[in-house]
């Protein structure tokens, strides 16, 4: 007969305190009873009562005690160690997993040793579980020393356990906000997965969806589209009854249904909704995700009455389970209200679109993607009636609550680049309306809502630095980071078990979360009493039209733009005026523009330039500058921020009417009428025009390249990299017969010569090494410059991120192997007023929505301290590059007052004058990334 609760909770105690007692000094017996104890309470099942995992943790607790009494140091340390981690991090009890997790890789590493592929993978756990903690830097740094070490050697059993890893390491790559990197990693999980394809392929099938959902994230359809086909085709072909094609069926019905194979889509549907019954049963609540979008499926096929009737389907299998006060509720209702309108009963549909937003009011995601689209769709009712200000006064809610959602996220939280993709839509819409009601202020506002990158807030946390004099910034904001780390992983769990109907153990997960709310209020309380100021920096909340203003000079303007898929708008402010107007070209137009624009810059060594295409030119001017040319009359000093393809052209190249000044005379160059400078984003323009005066320096100049690399001269051609390998592995052989680029020390010479510098701060040849770099005093040098071969993180097999050649030792290590990565740029101490990187493709990224506005070498300077950038978005020749960039420098060092822009702007000007040097593509590849006014 089992004792009653209070006797057995007695009885337990009493057993816990005789073995505290004799866990000190441990017998055989000993053991033998706690693994008789631990019976009890089996903690390390994923589906126990959070209660019963607690007494295993004690349990736990005593055996790792007494084999400490013991001093053992065998496989059982390990285990205990490993299981405690375990547990804590199923508690969600992260310093105390942390703990644990570092207790069991000392127990492996002494045990095994440091090189052993199992201490390795006892590392790659740790750093897995730093991630957990917010402790980002040490968890990238962990894995990406751990990770490079394995290249090459034999996995044998633990290649799941590594292929896990670099999963691992790519959530550590997102939530510090580098996606390229993210990519390079999930890239690398699918290549070491590739040969389990067959022999275990709902692994590889699980190690695709990974994949799958960064594209996804990122509206990249054509390659998750591809990756969701192929994954249905594995695990259909393998098992059509597993839960793996039960999940690819679904994602592969929401591409036929995007597509138009509304048959397809049906069947698909179909098996996975028969598939989920059986595995999950039918209290499942995403059976009603799936009737939503059979109503979809209806809808298209022209059935109204079939798809309202799977919608009430819908609405009363959320109601039997309780929730129908949720997102999936919401969306039904928001989907009868578009069958509605669709009919013309636009009170039914206003009805629908109401109940969808009174039932996510009050959601604590208010700010979310379903909020702002139920806001969206009774905009489209209200427009529909002929209500357009009530039309209005919808997308401005939603926008409101987009702007106080995005402002929470503090520029910190990863989420923020998946959440203005999926704002996007909405934005453009509402822009639409704002332009046609000629609201200039209210669109400027909205259009900076989904134009805030990682490279923004990467310019913004340098400038809060170089303010935060005497704050102790990094401390404070690792705390902060983990604070609300631990509150996104509650979120993701509390999802996960709203979506199984556990109400017991959501409400318990909403009680964490609401103390994880209260932690991250108290930590960014007292971020904002020790430094005021830096939220306004890093949050990304749109600059109003007035402020942008007040941060302009009497002839300067800002120019930017937004594009989607069907629209595109630009916006010019100056001190005196601004003036908003909708562009005669789209997103995928513009690519293409662009694409073929670019195609005629290319240089080849010894080879002249192609014919350069000066209607793609003019034609690219006429859509994006000549909707402005009344408002540009007073303007010399022009910032531009662009969007989409626009990141990978120099507007200076752009063709316009003759400017009429006389240093140029006919020519219509954009470069002719403007000293021109880029940025990321609205709230960077602010952020840079905040920054403080810019002290002394001690020197003028450092400069760094030529280095010691095969005889072979570089031409602009690709460098055969492929068999280059990156990590504390790096053959350093494969990166010395890399060619060689001898005019890049004439190059950096002339430039210290131009600025006065010594000669003993030109590293080249074998001075230009990672070591000598690492031990300069760069703090005090005014302007740094790199002449060297920038690769991406594609150039080198292994390599995940963008990095500089250097001269590479004779042997690698942790401090020199030959390559300058961007993770370690940025942990430089620079505050140099302008780096120069003359060094192929150091600017945009490719153009693509997801890209970044900067390269990853770019914004790794930034985080440094750079305050501009000079950047390159193709190959030039030395010849070409020595004669901009020292006229630059000259121009910059003889009229400092007149700002950076204006020197490369003199510069291009003097190449243009000579016919070697007139075309474009010798004087434009290079862009000033920052404030080009200082």
């Amino acid at each position: 007969m089992k004792p009653p609760p209070n006797a057995e909770a007695a009885e337990r105690e009493r057993a816990f305190e005789m073995g505290e007692a004799l866990a000190a000094a441990p017998t055989p017996p000993f053991f033998q009873a706690l693994d008789a104890f631990a019976k009890l309470y089996p903690g390390g099942r994923p589906d126990v009562p959070r209660e019963t995992r607690q007494h295993a943790v004690r349990i736990e607790l005593l055996r790792l005690k007494a084999l400490r009494a013991l001093g053992a140091k065998d496989e059982r340390l390990e285990r205990s160690c490993f299981a405690l981690a375990w547990m804590y991090g199923a508690l969600n009890e992260r310093e105390r997993e942390a703990e644990h997790s570092q207790c069991y890789m000392d127990a492996v590493r002494e045990r095994r040793g440091a090189d052993q592929l199992e201490t390795i993978e006892a590392e790659l756990i740790h750093a897995g579980v730093l991630r957990s903690l917010g402790r980002l830097q040490e968890s990238r740094e962990l894995f990406r020393r751990r990770l490079a070490a394995l290249e090459g050697r034999p996995l044998g059993d633990a290649l799941k356990s590594v292929i896990n890893a670099w999963t691992s390491y790519s959530q550590t790559l997102e939530e510090l906000g580098l996606f390229e990197e993210q990519e390079a990693a999930l890239r690398r999980s699918m290549e070491l997965a590739q040969p389990l394809e067959q022999q275990d392929p709902d692994f590889h099938v699980g190690q695709m969806r990974a994949l799958i959902a960064f594209y996804d994230k990122w509206n990249r359809r054509e390659e998750s589209d591809a990756l969701v086909w192929r994954g249905y085709g594995l695990a259909n072909a393998r098992d059509p009854k597993s839960f793996s094609t039960a999940l690819y069926a679904w994602s592969a019905a929401s591409l036929s249904l995007r597509s138009g194979r509304l048959a397809d889509a049906r069947a698909l549907l179909k098996q996975a909704m028969d598939l989920h019954l059986l595995h999950m049963g039918p209290s499942y609540m995403h059976i009603g995700s799936m009737q939503l979008q059979l109503a979809e499926i209806e809808q298209a096929q022209g059935n109204r009455a079939a798809a309202v009737q799977a919608l009430d389907a819908a609405l009363a299998h959320f109601r039997k389970l309780g929730y129908e006060v949720s997102e999936q509720g919401a969306a039904a209702h928001r989907d009868l209200a578009e069958l509605h309108m669709q009919a013309g009963d636009l009170a039914a549909a206003r009805r629908e679109a109401e109940a969808a937003i009174a039932i996510l009011k009050g959601m604590p995601d208010r700010g979310g993607a379903p909020y702002i689209g139920a806001q969206y769709t009774l905009a489209r009712v209200e427009a529909a009636a002929g209500r357009r200000d009530a039309a209005r006064q919808a997308m401005q809610e939603g926008a409101r609550q987009m702007e106080t959602r995005l402002a929470a996220i503090d520029g910190l939280r990863v989420d923020a680049a998946s959440l203005r993709n999926e704002y996007r839509g909405f934005v453009g819409d509402y822009l639409g309306l704002l332009v046609e009601a000629g609201d200039t202020s209210a669109s400027f506002r909205a259009f900076q809502l989904v134009r805030q990158d990682s490279t923004s807030t990467t310019v913004a946390r340098s400038m809060a630095r170089a303010v935060a004099q005497g704050v102790a910034l990094p401390a404070l904001l690792r705390g902060y980071e983990r604070a609300l780390q631990s509150w996104r992983q509650l979120d993701q769990q509390l999802a996960g078990v709203e979506a199984a109907a556990d109400a017991a153990k959501a409400a318990q997960l909403r009680i964490q979360r609401e103390q994880a709310e209260r932690d991250v209020a108290e930590r960014k309380t007292r971020m904002q009493a020790q430094f005021p100021r830096y939220f306004e920096f890093t949050a990304g909340v749109p600059v109003g039209l007035d402020e942008a203003r007040r941060f302009l000079g009497p002839r300067e303007a800002v120019l930017a733009y937004y594009f989607d898929e069907s629209r595109g708008f630009a916006w010019l402010v100056s001190r005196d005026q601004a003036v908003v107007r909708r562009l005669d070209i789209d997103a995928r137009s513009l690519r293409g523009a662009v694409k073929e624009l670019r195609e005629s810059l290319q240089l080849e060594d010894n080879q002249p330039p192609r014919p350069f295409r000066a209607e793609h030119s003019q034609a690219l001017y006429r859509r994006l500058v000549a909707p402005f040319e009344s408002a540009l009359g007073q303007v010399d000093q022009l910032t531009v921020i662009g969007d989409d393809a626009l990141r990978s052209l120099p507007f200076a190249l752009l063709l316009g009417p003759a400017s009429g000044k006389p240093e140029c005379g006919t020519q219509g160059w954009l470069a002719c009428r403007f000293a021109l400078s880029e940025l990321p984003s609205v709230s960077t323009f602010r952020s840079v025009r905040r920054m403080p005066a810019a002290g002394s320096w001690d020197k003028p100049f450092a400069g760094i390249g030529a280095p010691l690399l095969a005889p072979v001269r570089y031409t602009g051609a690709a460098p055969e990299l492929a068999a280059v390998n990156r990590g504390s592995r790096v053959s350093v052989e494969d990166i010395r017969r890399l060619p060689s680029l001898p005019d890049a020390e004439t190059e950096l010479r002339a430039m210290a010569q131009t600025l006065r510098a010594s000669p003993s701060d030109v590293l080249v040849g074998a001075d230009a090494t990672e070591r000598r770099v690492r031990s300069l005093p760069l703090k005090q040098y005014k302007v740094l410059a790199f002449a060297t071969h920038g690769l991406t993180r594609d150039g080198l097999r292994g390599l995940d991120e963008p990095a500089l050649v250097l001269t590479p030792p004779d042997g690698a290590s942790g401090e020199d192997d030959g390559l300058l990565t961007a993770s370690e740029i940025a942990e430089l101490d620079v505050s140099a007023d302008w780096v120069i990187l003359s060094a192929c493709n150091t600017a945009a990224s490719d153009g693509s929505p997801a890209s970044q506005t900067l390269s990853g070498l770019a914004r790794a300077f930034f985080a440094a301290g750079a305050r501009s950038l000079l950047v390159s978005h193709w190959y030039v020749s030395s010849e070409a590059t020595t004669q901009l960039t020292t006229g630059m420098l000259r121009e910059y060092a003889a009229r400092p007052g007149a700002g950076k822009a204006a020197a490369l702007r003199a510069a291009m000007l003097s190449m243009m004058k000579h016919p070697a040097t007139s075309h474009p593509a010798f004087w434009a590849p290079f862009t000033l990334a920052g404030d080009g006014a200082r």
